[in-house]
Parts: C-alpha cells; structure tokens; sequence
C-alpha cells in the first residue's frame, strides 16, 4: 500500500476542511520535492482539476507516474477518438510528460452507452500506442462494477473508501479486483474533508446525521485525531494498492506521512448504517 498524491487543490478550493484555497506554485513545490524524498512516486490528477495539470507541468514531474482522468464525453461519435487522442495529447504536454501512468474515466457511467464499446476500444489502442500504461475507471459506487467487468477488463479502479465508507469492502469487489489482478486506488479517505472538521465549523446541513455525532464521540473518547483515525482504518485494510490523498500544505503531506508509516490498531467503533446519501458527496445539497 502506497500513497499517491491527489491534486485538486493544485488547481481549485477542493474541500470541506480545506483553509488554503487553491495552493501557490510555492507550496506545490514544497509539497512535490518532500513527495519525492520520500519515494511517493505518484500523483492524481484530472482535466477537470482546474489548472492542475497546467501547475505540475512546470514543476518538472518527468520522473513521477501521473494518472489522469478525462471527462464525459459529449460530442459527434464520429469525433470520438480524435476527442480522446487530443485529451491525452493535450494532458501530456500540460504536464510535460511522454506518456500517462494511467488514464481513468471520471464519467465511466457512459460504458453502459452503445458508445461504451467505442470508448474502451479507444482507450485499448492508447496502450498498444504506448501512450498509456494503465487504463481504468473511477467510480462513486461498486455498484457500476459488475457491468463494467462483465463487459470490459481495467487495469485500475479507483473508488471512495473510508471510515463510514467500506463499500467497496463489504461489497466484495475488493478481494474481487485482488484476484482479477486490478489496482485498487482508494480515494475521499477523509469523507472530502468532512471528518476532520470539528462538529462546531460542520455547516447546519450536516447536522441530520447522527452517524456524524458517533463520530465525535468516538474521537472524544479515544483521544485519537480525526486524520490519525482516518488513516490508520485505511492502513489496516488488506487489498489496497494505493491510497490518494489531497493535501492543503506541506505540512499537512508531512503529518499524513508520519501516521502512514505506523501500523497501529484502531478501537473498536461502531456507528450503524450509514447513510448512503452522506458517504456520497456527489449527493450533497451544499
């Protein structure tokens, strides 16, 4: 299990808890040069990360593998594989690279299209191209994955996973994706920065859910910070390859690596059903 660095506040103000904005090219730096002492070799990114991928072009991230995701496709399916060509052309000299570590689909819902078969057709030749390494999806709910794999074979799959989220576990597709030999990228490991917050700067909205109130209790009572406990229940899980995590500053990165490199147990908590409306960000009414 690996950290991979997440990169949408590189280029945005992605984040619940995040204070900093969208990060300087200064911080970025910082952020990447510790990156690299300590052999975090990965970052994150997507098209749709702002000017993310723009940022980390002129930081020099020659040596680093990059996976990026590009978006929905909308156009004349005529267009289709120029679309997807000139996406990877275009991120790829953004980020001043030869060739993309991975490439995700961050709409793979449109796999169930009769324009599906085209797209991952496409995507296949990118790695015969040698354009790609890994092609994959990233997706909200493991749900979506038995059309995708009845149908199509990824290198990758990226999906939520965190305290309240175990999904992906309980779903039984992440033993499924070990034996099926597919990289697990596990993502929102802190609920988009919702369980770092202190109950008093969570906005009114999430006060219906008292899975939130457990939550704190449970804190309270094993004197454990909220980032230490989302990390350690992840590093606890077998199966995972890698874990993505943003980072708001240096040293943030810094802590998060710190508690990534112990291996404690964490104690026993319970918390109920969680509700599938607050484990999924896409369905929040911010």
């Amino acid at each position: 299990m690996k950290l991979v660095i997440g990169t949408a506040q590189f280029g945005s103000n992605y984040g619940l808890a995040n204070k900093s904005g969208e990060l300087s090219r200064n911080e970025i730096n910082l952020i990447l040069k510790f990156a690299k002492k300590k052999g975090i070799k990965e970052l994150d990114t997507a098209i749709g990360y702002g000017n993310s991928e723009k940022k980390l072009g002129v930081l020099n991230i020659r040596n680093m593998n990059v996976i990026t995701k590009i978006p929905r496709f909308n156009g004349d399916i005529n267009d289709l594989q120029k679309w997807i060509m000139n996406n990877v052309l275009n991120s790829c000299n953004r980020l001043g690279v030869k060739k993309l570590h991975g490439l995700l689909l961050h709409s793979p819902n449109q796999l169930l299209e009769p324009i599906g078969k085209k797209i991952f057709y496409f995507l296949e030749l990118l790695k015969q191209k040698d354009m790609v390494e890994n092609i994959g999806v990233s997706i909200y709910s493991p749900n979506e994955l038995d059309y995708y794999f009845n149908n199509f074979h990824f290198d990758i799959v990226q999906a939520p996973f965190n305290i309240f989220d175990t999904r992906i576990r309980d779903s039984g597709w992440l033993n499924n994706l070990k034996r099926k030999n597919v990289k697990l990228y596990v993502r929102s490991i802190f609920l988009q920065g919702l369980l770092l917050l202190p109950s008093f700067e969570r906005k009114p909205y999430f006060k219906k859910w008292s899975e939130l109130n457990k939550w704190d209790e449970w804190i309270e009572q094993t004197k454990m910070k909220p980032l230490e406990a989302c990390i350690k229940f992840v590093k606890n899980q077998d199966g995972i390859d890698r874990v993505v995590v943003g980072v708001d500053s240096l040293n943030q990165l810094e802590e998060i690596w710190n508690i990534f490199q112990k291996k404690t147990r964490l104690p026993n908590f319970n918390w109920g059903d969680v509700s599938e409306t607050l484990i999924s960000p896409q369905k929040w009414s911010l």
